[in-house]
């Protein structure tokens, strides 16, 4: 997942960002993301994935806190997904 938040990284704020961004950089403190940037960045993720991000099940400033943060959250929630839709 780490590869897929790069790339819309990159789509989003160019190929600097996301060439020298690591899992430990932080959205908001290291680059620089501000709110509308972020929504954005779900939104695109949303999309991109097929998922919700669900407030209510998650904490979502934990999750966008950094680039690491936000690619286990996605691990997670789209390993979840794919359990759910082998028992249908």
């Amino acid at each position: 997942m780490l590869g897929v938040v790069l790339h819309v990284l990159q789509d989003m704020a160019g190929p600097d960002v996301a060439q020298h961004a690591t899992p430990s950089d932080g959205l908001v403190d290291d680059l620089g993301l501000e709110s509308f940037a972020l929504v954005t960045l779900q939104v695109s993720l949303e999309k991109r994935l097929g998922i919700r991000f669900d407030p209510l099940e998650a904490d979502l400033t934990e999750v966008f806190d950094t680039v690491g943060s936000l690619a286990r959250y996605l691990s997670t929630l789209t390993d979840q997904l794919g359990d759910t839709a082998s028992k249908d």
